[in-house]
């Protein structure tokens, strides 16, 4: 905890959360990424992506391809 300034668990999500940024990037699927990264479900994958990112997974992808 001292050494990532964060707990092991919150440390965890954000490991999941910046593969799942660099699996919509390559144009995978919100419902396979959930499946890999082994989130409870779509609804669960969105709030953390949100809460991390601050925008939802389709806002991220959007803004991706401009």
């Amino acid at each position: 905890k001292k050494l990532y300034v964060t707990t092991p668990a919150a440390y965890h999500i954000q490991c999941r959360i910046a593969e799942a940024k660099r699996l919509l990037g390559k144009g995978a699927d919100v419902f396979d990424i959930c499946e890999e990264l082994r989130f409870y479900d779509q609804a669960h994958f969105i709030r953390e992506f949100k809460k991390m990112c601050g925008i939802t997974p389709a806002t991220y992808i959007k803004q991706l391809k401009v």
